[in-house]
């Protein structure tokens, strides 16, 4: 009975690492601005730079509020190794400087989805299957020129997940 049970796991294991299955895109992270903001795409390079407080202000204008998850959160290990390339509790200061760069933290998906809807600069990262399409006030973008994965289907141009 024990040999049927452990098999039963391998083989419900193997079928959730299978690249098309719904667990590749439940772990992709979206990356989501405020609606207003013009941009539709930014390179992971963009990204690290604003997490990173070395980039400050859009395009037009507008200054950058990045938005974390809190450091115990999946979406912010896969965003900090794929963007950061570092761990989740990684902190940024301000270059020449011992201050460290301010960053809002969210406990939750929706929390940051809600920030980023209220605030115009922000931009902030969730989980993909965090987002059901009646999100108002924020946008997904293109990373690399890559939108996120939806549906079942995983996508290996788009580097968060």
């Amino acid at each position: 009975m024990k040999l049927r049970h452990a098999w039963m796991m391998a083989v419900a294991l193997l079928w959730a690492a299978t690249p098309g299955s719904i667990a590749a895109t439940d772990s992709a992270v979206a990356v989501i601005v405020n609606a207003a903001n013009p941009v539709a795409d930014l390179s992971l390079s963009q990204l690290a730079l604003m997490y990173q407080g070395k980039v400050k202000t859009w395009s037009n204008g507008e200054e950058v509020v990045p938005v974390n998850r809190s450091v115990d959160s999946p979406e912010r290990a896969i965003f900090y190794k794929r963007v950061l390339r570092s761990k989740p509790t990684q902190k940024f200061f301000i270059e020449g400087s011992p201050i460290p760069v301010t960053i809002v933290v969210q406990p939750s998906g929706l929390a940051v989805t809600r920030f980023v809807a209220r605030a115009p600069g922000a931009v902030g990262y969730v989980l993909l299957s965090d987002l059901h399409g009646n999100e108002d006030g924020v946008k997904v973008i293109s990373v690399d020129g890559a939108p996120p994965p939806r549906g079942q289907a995983s996508s290996t141009e788009y580097k968060l997940q």
